[in-house]
């Protein structure tokens, strides 16, 4: 079982929980690594979505997706179909796509430094974006190249980089594995806080003996 939380902020987050029922979907799905994608050996699926509990069911049917053609770009439309953000259409208009279907490289080192950066940051040690850096963002996520080419970036260029390696909730560091998850619950200690019955999230570290 899959979960994705999201919201606004720590307290009004919704959940979209995918299962597979079959063995063999489940194995499909590799452990997450930079970039975060997801690539599942997915059967062909009729979706029945329940949102009162913000569920989506995958029922196997007989065709089958190839892993090789589960890519990344096919996984981004997967998920805008189902999970449409239409406060991204309002956050790129107003920071500066209000009259034309782009942001400008300037306008995209502003919205990074001043939005996205924590200001807590020591400016020493991780200092703003640079222009120059911001363009080398523009040319990795943007699909339109004469687009990129003259310092502008698309919605889809900028929801792109908003779902890229650069915005991962996890930092890449923490991905690598450093407990052995294969033994049973009762081997592990659960960390939690005030903040679990809130985000539904907690911690498992295994009981050393």
């Amino acid at each position: 079982m899959l979960t994705v939380v999201s919201g606004t902020d720590m307290v009004n987050i919704t959940y979209l929980n995918f299962m597979a029922f079959q063995e063999e979907i489940a194995k499909g799905a590799p452990q997450a690594s930079p970039p975060p994608w997801p690539l599942f050996h997915m059967r062909k699926a009729a979706f029945s979505c329940r949102p009162s509990h913000g569920t989506i069911s995958m029922l196997p049917a007989n065709d089958s997706i190839p892993q090789e053609d589960f890519t990344p770009e096919v996984y981004s439309m997967f998920l805008s179909n189902i999970c449409s953000r239409p406060e991204l259409d309002h956050i790129f208009s107003e920071v500066g796509a209000k009259s034309r279907p782009y942001l400008t490289v300037e306008q995209m080192t502003e919205f990074i430094n001043s939005k996205q950066r924590d200001p807590r940051l020591n400016e020493i040690l991780y200092p703003p974006l640079k222009p120059e850096q911001v363009q080398l963002l523009v040319d990795k996520y943007e699909p339109n190249i004469s687009l990129a080419q003259k310092g502008q970036i698309s919605m889809e260029g900028f929801v792109r980089y908003l779902n890229g390696e650069e915005n991962s909730i996890i930092p890449p560091e923490k991905l690598d594995q450093s407990e052995d998850m294969t033994f049973p619950l009762s081997h592990y200690f659960i960390n939690s806080s005030h903040n679990t019955y809130l985000t539904g999230t907690c911690t498992l570290m295994r009981v050393k003996k």
